[in-house]
């Protein structure tokens, strides 16, 4: 895909993710990026930026988007499911919906064409869509798992590329599986230790530019997907989903399951000037 400037991206033509055709776009320099109508008709004036959301309709995903949307933050929400996007629409003027499937290349073009203006945060929250052991998950499945997550962050750091700066913040959720390995999460474990060695190679790419990189790894967070993902688990084991459960809220010295509200949390901490300092890392939140 060749890169496009700011100006060329987001023509009046276009038509968003859920069929709404957007205002003209007026855009004037006077350095980089002085004032930008952006194009529901709201104005972006110089040194406002914007954030970027992938996974927006999921449960983690949409949380942090309606998070960075309370900060005043307009949100280019990337997901599947049109339905779900129109309703995180319906809900603020902020909320730029982008259909798109990250784990497809036409998603660049997509997420590029939605973006407004300069991009304060960035944030990977796709999950990952197989599970099981080595032994059960299904033939091909890694592959998969490795183009939703890993492959997916590629297209979205080269979608966004040209609206980072100094001062912007690119977040990708992982998982701790890819810290500590166990048995019955072959997908978890391998791709989110993939994803953490690619944080760092991209650290160090975008680092002198002045743009920080996060990676984000929660322990099991208490979601409904969690508790689908577990009776898939216990059917592997032969025990109840309760058991299964129980063995999640172990892994933790607080006995305790990571809630949304903490990883939201997180992410804000994210934009604080001081969190610079946590460029290349990995924010374990695990619970201990």
């Amino acid at each position: 895909n060749a890169r496009r400037s700011p100006a060329q991206r987001h023509t009046p033509d276009a038509v968003d993710g859920i069929g709404r055709r957007p205002l003209p776009v007026r855009i004037h320099r006077t350095s980089l990026w002085a004032t930008v109508t952006w194009k529901y008709g709201d104005r972006m004036t110089q040194n406002s930026e914007c954030a970027v959301v992938v996974g927006a309709t999921g449960t983690i995903g949409g949380a942090v988007a309606r998070k960075l949307i309370s900060r005043g933050f307009p949100v280019v929400a990337v997901g599947r499911d049109e339905v779900k996007l129109k309703q995180l629409a319906d809900e603020s003027k902020l909320v730029i919906p982008c259909r798109a499937d990250i784990g497809d290349s036409s998603a660049i073009d997509a997420i590029q064409a939605a973006v407004p203006g300069p991009v304060k945060i960035s944030v990977m929250a796709a999950g990952l869509p197989v599970r099981g052991s080595a032994l059960t998950i299904e033939d091909g499945g890694l592959a998969v798992a490795a183009n939703i997550k890993v492959d997916g962050v590629v297209r979205l750091l080269r979608a966004i590329d040209d609206n980072l700066g100094d001062g912007s913040r690119f977040v990708v959720f992982t998982g701790f599986l890819g810290i500590e390995p166990t048995k019955y999460e072959a997908a978890p474990g391998a791709i989110n230790a993939a994803l953490h060695n690619l944080i760092r190679q991209t650290a160090d790419l975008l680092g002198p530019r002045g743009v920080s990189v996060h990676a984000v790894a929660p322990g099991p967070v208490d979601t409904q997907r969690l508790r689908n993902i577990g009776q898939r688990v216990a059917d592997e084991r032969g025990i109840t989903l309760d058991e299964a459960m129980a063995d999640y809220r172990a892994s933790s010295p607080l006995g305790t399951l990571v809630t949304v509200d903490q990883l939201v949390w997180a992410v804000n901490l994210l934009l604080d000037d001081e969190a610079a300092a946590l460029h290349g890392s990995t924010l374990a939140m695990t619970g201990g």
